[in-house]
């Protein structure tokens, strides 16, 4: 009886890595946050003069680097090679008439870096 429960373990075994190996295949969902995380291309003639190479992108200020890695790969399917980000905080402003002072929203930019070979087109329909 012996020999019967260790050949059941091991079939067990196997069937354990077969589940493991499934779960691996399926393909990564895109969050929620991820989704939306990519607000708009920044379309500008330095933006474009950067190459096919780089990519920049408003993100939301509380966004950080792995989080927009994250999203760039779930929504181009381009795993990028490195991300810098710049905090660009909002102008004050007086208004005209009213004369109250008021404050533009403050931004962030990221700027992907792309490995060789591959790019994103933001540029396309411009």
């Amino acid at each position: 009886m012996a020999l019967l429960k260790k050949k059941n373990n091991i079939q067990q075994a196997v069937e354990k890595k077969r589940i493991a190996g499934v779960r691996d295949e399926k393909k990564r969902v895109l969050q929620k946050r991820e989704a939306g995380l990519l607000l708009r291309p920044v379309v500008t003639e330095k933006s474009a003069a950067l190459g096919a190479s780089k990519v920049i992108f408003f993100v939301p200020v509380s966004a950080n680097k792995v989080e927009v890695a994250r999203a760039v790969e779930g929504v181009y399917g381009v795993k990028p090679v490195a991300i810098n980000t710049v905090r660009i905080l909002g102008k004050r402003k007086k208004n005209k008439f009213s004369r109250s002072l008021g404050k533009r929203s403050d931004v962030k930019k990221a700027i992907i870096t792309l490995p060789e070979g591959s790019h994103i087109d933001v540029f396309e329909n411009v």
